[in-house]
């Protein structure tokens, strides 16, 4: 599966169904499902305007998840630069008038949050491997004491 990262909240936005629209630099005509991969950055000021301007109940921020797949939504369709879209602006990540919009539908929040290192741009992860290397982690881990 492809899996795309996001600096924190705007993965957890989008993993819970807040975002139909994230705003990015580049375009890509890949088409379908994405897992949502929340990298280790934040941003306090969307964060903030998440909170306090859009009035959102949010966790607190050492809560959100970091270094994490939170879940996964369907990439359906790439919104050109200055193409005009009915989606309100609190429902979209908007980076400005030169971004591609990328629009997703189906969003799905996994139960447990799966361990996996990002990358940039779209990469390939395998879920199931890593769930299954995490719970052999854990199991080694425990099995220690």
């Amino acid at each position: 599966m492809k899996a795309i990262s996001y600096h924190q909240p705007y993965a957890w936005m989008l993993a819970n169904g807040y975002l139909d629209i994230d705003d990015r630099s580049w375009s890509t005509p890949y088409r379908g499902l994405l897992a949502t991969h929340a990298s280790k950055a934040f941003s306090a000021y969307y964060y903030a305007y998440v909170r306090d301007g859009l009035g959102i109940r949010i966790p607190e921020q050492a809560e959100l998840g970091y270094g994490v797949i939170l879940g996964q939504a369907r990439l359906v369709h790439m919104i050109q630069p200055g193409e005009m879209t009915a989606v309100p602006d609190a429902r979209r990540a908007y980076g400005g008038e030169r971004c591609f919009g990328w629009q997703f539908e189906a969003v799905e929040r996994f139960e447990q949050p799966v361990p996996c290192r990002g990358q940039q741009g779209l990469f390939d992860v395998d879920i199931p491997a890593l769930i299954a290397e995490e719970a052999t982690r854990k199991g080694k881990q425990f099995g220690l004491f």
